[in-house]
C-alpha cells in the first residue's frame, strides 16, 4: 500500500510539473523558468535576492495542486536568464561573478522580467495571473505594467518587501506580508499608503519573506494566498490580519 501510495504521489508530482521553459522578457532579454499545472488562473512566482526559481519548488508544486497554472524564473543576470541592465549593475554583476555571488536584483530593469512572465502565462490562455514576490522582488513586482493604460496583473501578493517599495501607483488588489518580527511597522505603512484594495497579513515569528514558508506559518500563508488570488474583486475588502 505504501509503496503504490507513493507511485501516485510521484506521478502527480510529474502530471503538475509541466517543465521548464524560455520567454522574452518585456525589454529583449531571454527569461528562464519552469512550468507547473494548467489552467486558465496563473500565477508568476518572484524570487528574492538571494534565491532563484528553484527556491520556489514546494510553493509552485502546493500552488499548482490547488489549481493554479504556475511559473517561477530566474531574474535577468542569475542562471541561463538575460537581459540589458545599465552601467551601475553591469559592474554589479560582474563583481558578484567574480566572487562566485548571485547577481544583484534592482526594481529596474528587472520588471520587465515579471512582465515577460504575466504575458507567457497569457499567451498559454490564462485569463487572470496573480503575482507572488518576496523581498526585492516586490518592488520590481510593483513596477510592472507602469507604463500601460490597463495593470498587467490581476492580485500582487508581497512579501515583506524594502521600505521603498513604490507602491502608491498600485492599480491592482494587492495582499501585504510579514511576521511579528519583520519590519512589521514599516510592511504596515506601505500598506496605508497604498490606495488600490489591499490586505495585510501579520504572521507569527520573525522570518523574512519566502523563508515563512519553511516556519509552522507556512500553509497558513499558502492558503492565504490562494484565497487571496481566488477571490473576485468586490470581495477584497481593505482590512488587516494580524
Amino acid at each position: 500500500m505504501k509503496i503504490l501510495i507513493a507511485h501516485l504521489i510521484l506521478a502527480l508530482s510529474l502530471q503538475l510539473d509541466a517543465g521548464p521553459v524560455s520567454f522574452p522578457s518585456t525589454d529583449g532579454g531571454e527569461v528562464e523558468g519552469r512550468v507547473w499545472g494548467d489552467g486558465t488562473e496563473g500565477l508568476v512566482l518572484v524570487h528574492g535576492g538571494k534565491y532563484t526559481w528553484e527556491s520556489w519548488i514546494p510553493q509552485a508544486e502546493a500552488f499548482a495542486a490547488q489549481g493554479f497554472h504556475v511559473v517561477a524564473f530566474n531574474f535577468r543576470g542569475r542562471g541561463e536568464s538575460t537581459g540589458p541592465l545599465p552601467k551601475r549593475l553591469q559592474k554589479a554583476a560582474a563583481e558578484a561573478d567574480r566572487l562566485g555571488y548571485l547577481a544583484p536584483v534592482a526594481p529596474r530593469p528587472h520588471h520587465r522580467d515579471v512582465e515577460g512572465a504575466i504575458r507567457f502565462l497569457r499567451d498559454q490562455g490564462c485569463d487572470r495571473v496573480s503575482v507572488v514576490a518576496g523581498s526585492i522582488g516586490g518592488s520590481a513586482a510593483t513596477l510592472v505594467g507602469e507604463d500601460s493604460a490597463e495593470p498587467l496583473m490581476d492580485r500582487l501578493v508581497l512579501l515583506a518587501p524594502p521600505n521603498r517599495t513604490k507602491v502608491e501607483q498600485l492599480r491592482v488588489p494587492t495582499l501585504f506580508v510579514t511576521t511579528e518580527g519583520d519590519r512589521r511597522d514599516e510592511i504596515t505603512d506601505l500598506f496605508n499608503n497604498t490606495t488600490a484594495p489591499r490586505q495585510l497579513l501579520v504572521l507569527e515569528g520573525g522570518a523574512h519573506a519566502q523563508a515563512i514558508f519553511a516556519t509552522k506559518e507556512g500553509n497558513k500563508l499558502i492558503q492565504a494566498i490562494v484565497s487571496f488570488c481566488w477571490s473576485e474583486t468586490e470581495q477584497i475588502e481593505t482590512n488587516s490580519r494580524q
